[in-house]
């Protein structure tokens, strides 16, 4: 898995888990590190070697995804 989607995962796992935390600061604090795992792969994705790019591209289509 590429990183920037290991750290989507990562985030929806924490936006996942927020509803069925009970403390308020507990919650707000799962929903901020969602917000940090999106700005984190959002910054690997802007910093991405075009090169690794098209390896992205070409594993997608081997796949049937593109």
């Amino acid at each position: 898995m590429i990183k920037s989607q290991e750290y989507r995962s990562k985030a929806l796992e924490c936006l996942e888990s927020a509803p069925w935390v009970c403390d308020r600061s507990a919650k707000k604090a799962l929903i901020n590190m969602a917000l940090c795992w999106l700005r984190l792969a959002d910054m690997h994705d802007a910093n991405r070697d075009p090169a690794e790019e098209s390896d992205h591209v070409a594993a997608m289509r081997l796949a049937g995804l593109s």
